[in-house]
């Protein structure tokens, strides 16, 4: 079955299939075995709704689907209040299809679903130079969700961007290797980043924003290669019950002058993350670290409030490169843990391994790097644990540096620098304090 249109409207095709009774068989839309179903939108602007509504299911697809649109919006959905939203036991193709009625698209695809059931079938294929959002229908996914259930940037097309759920999501998203020319937004309670992320477009940001928790796998890249493209990780961002970064190995950002943001509180990563419990370092990274700003600034906050032994603001496990080009550096690492064993490894921002670490600035004011280390309400706390030798460096002329250090009464130190370290500055102050005096 075929149904097309050539109307240049968004809504050129509009299916509303909503369907009524209490039987669990009763279903929005099904398309059976062997008959598979074309909508297609040819029109120039031509765009398509399906919203689909049922008791069980919203929607069944035991045949192909493909929903096509040349240039206008696609809108598929389903409803709330069911079990299952979509259950799809074959191919779907959406956007645009080789050797099909619509070979490219530049459509915004809105995909609307609480829940998902692949029982056959290759995931959807989604091709378009637009943007995507999946999000839920309701609040929050009614699952935990992975970014592989959809194959994104089919027929030779790379989305313009991808946003997966919504700000008031409770609900977990597993996200791996994405492309976006343009921006790569998350919004889950969880978010587990298994594959690199990459935008090309300026402006391009790359947004993990989750409320609880974000881990990173190891050995991962994001990338935002488009001029201005930040990227920030934000945990806890509702404020509330904690949330920490880590990343299990080594961690690489890069930006062509955006922003690299480390943080939590809210929706731009600007307090601090909160570590406690489990993961009750607020940001850990146990692999070599190569943050390169190229320009754009770079903002790290970390916390632990929460949590035994081993709670700090901030670890970094390896080798430690961070370089900002003319943008400044800012790493605020706090343990406020008041457990009563915190006296193991407590400090406010340790950096443990036996390296050559660099942090470097070409930005020419004098908050060209700060670093600040509060442990001072942590039992044992110590402030800036660095056991072996670095390199902080403001080379801009006229670039600042300084260092805070804040220990508890148990300790007898605020700052620990490797004996070789070099802290240099050219022309700014330098300002290295240790509290209490």
């Amino acid at each position: 079955t075929t149904i097309t249109s050539a109307n240049t409207t968004n809504s050129a095709i509009v299916i509303d299939a909503s369907a009524t009774g209490t039987n669990s068989a009763v279903v929005g839309m099904e398309i059976e075995t062997s008959s598979p179903v074309i909508f297609a939108a040819t029109g120039s602007g031509g765009g398509i709704s399906i919203n689909t509504d049922g008791k069980n299911y919203d929607l069944i697809t035991r045949s192909n689907i493909d929903i096509l649109a040349n240039g206008g919006e696609i809108n598929f959905s389903g409803s709330a209040a069911v079990t299952n939203d979509w259950y799809k036991s074959a191919d779907a193709y959406i956007g645009s299809k080789a050797s099909s009625l619509v070979t490219s698209s530049s459509s915004d695809i809105n995909l609307t679903f609480d829940l998902l059931g692949w029982a056959g079938g290759n995931n959807p294929y989604v091709a378009t130079t637009g943007d995507v959002v999946w999000q839920s229908v309701s609040s929050s996914f009614g699952q935990t969700v992975d970014s592989r259930w959809f194959n994104w940037n089919q027929n030779s097309q790379t989305m313009s961007s991808l946003t997966i759920g919504k700000t008031t999501n409770t609900s977990n998203v597993d996200i791996y290797a994405t492309t976006a020319s343009g921006g790569i937004t998350v919004y889950a309670s969880t978010i587990n980043t298994n594959g690199n992320l990459t935008t090309t477009a300026a402006a391009g940001h790359i947004k993990l924003l989750a409320s609880d928790d974000i881990s990173v796998a190891s050995g991962i890249t994001l990338t935002t290669s488009g001029s201005g493209g930040d990227v920030i990780l934000a945990s806890d961002t509702d404020n509330s019950s904690g949330g920490a970064i880590s990343a299990s190995g080594a961690l690489t950002i890069s930006t062509n002058g955006g922003d690299i943001i480390l943080g939590g509180g809210d929706t731009s990563g600007s307090d601090f993350t909160n570590g406690e419990g489990s993961n009750q370092v607020g940001i850990r990274i146990t692999g070599n670290v190569d943050f390169d700003s190229q320009g754009g600034d770079i903002a790290l906050r970390g916390e632990s409030t929460a949590g035994g032994l081993d709670s700090a603001g901030i670890v970094f496990g390896s080798l430690v490169d961070i370089q900002s080009g003319t943008g400044t550096i800012l790493i605020h690492g706090i343990n406020s843990s008041s457990s009563s064993d915190n006296t193991n490894e407590s400090s406010a921002i340790s950096i443990v391994a036996n390296q050559n670490h660099i942090i470097k600035s070409l930005n020419t004011t004098s908050s060209a790097i700060t670093i600040t280390a509060d442990a001072s309400t942590s039992p044992g706390g110590r402030g800036l644990d660095i056991q072996n030798d670095i390199d902080i460096i403001a080379s801009g002329v006229g670039g600042g540096v300084t260092i805070n250090g804040y220990n508890s009464d148990d300790r007898t130190w605020a700052i620990n620098l490797g004996a070789g370290s070099n802290i240099l500055a050219n022309g700014g102050d330098i300002n290295i304090n240790a509290y209490p005096d």
